[in-house]
């Protein structure tokens, strides 16, 4: 025992006769890990930067060659029929609550006047004819077919051309007249892709 007695003596007197005290170095090694750790997460930091501007900029290249998409042909239908319509119809009335469903051929629109708000509905590749309905033959060859439903009025009219507009409007008190006008246009006869 006595021999251990000595060596933790001399132990002892060795750590106290250090020219830098323990505590001191044990702080300064604290010091140099946190600045290592705080290089090592800079370093982590500027390496995903870099691979994130790298992939960034690749995806911007490839898609600089590549030629931007054309609009859904229900988006270009639905833009042209909506002018085509506004020009149509009487200054002063607004349109609203646009829908171009996708798969159709036309659009829904709300229709206000300023006397009797309407939903309208027209579309450029209609069904089957009507069996009770008006038939009239205009000058120009079109042929415009009236039919009065429950809560409204239906308007096509078939263009020599072979086009076809048809509008359904609900509710229509009174306003057939402007509606036959607006089916019969020409502007309608113009070629869109309605397939």
């Amino acid at each position: 025992m006595e021999l251990e007695d000595r060596i933790g003596a001399l132990l002892g007197d060795s750590v106290r006769e250090l020219p830098v005290p323990v505590a001191v170095i044990v702080a300064e090694a604290g010091r140099q890990g946190r600045r290592r750790r705080s290089r090592r997460r800079a370093a982590q930091l500027a390496g995903a930067t870099l691979a994130t501007a790298a992939v960034v900029w690749t995806g911007a290249a490839i898609d600089l060659h590549r030629a931007p998409a054309a609009p859904a042909a229900a988006d270009v239908v639905g833009e042209n029929v909506l002018g085509t319509l506004a020009d149509l119809l009487p200054s002063g009335a607004s349109l609203r609550e646009v829908v171009t469903p996708p798969e159709t051929h036309g659009l829904t629109v709300r229709y206000d006047d300023g006397r009797s708000p309407v939903t309208l509905t027209v579309d450029l590749a209609p069904g089957p004819g009507c069996t009770d309905c008006t038939r009239t033959r205009l000058g120009d060859g079109t042929t415009e077919t009236s039919e009065r439903l429950a809560d409204g009025v239906r308007v096509r009219a078939h263009h020599p051309d072979g086009s076809e507009v048809e509008l359904t409007v609900r509710p229509a008190e009174g306003a057939l007249p402007l509606w036959q006008q607006v089916a019969a246009s020409p502007r309608w006869s113009v070629s869109w892709p309605v397939h």
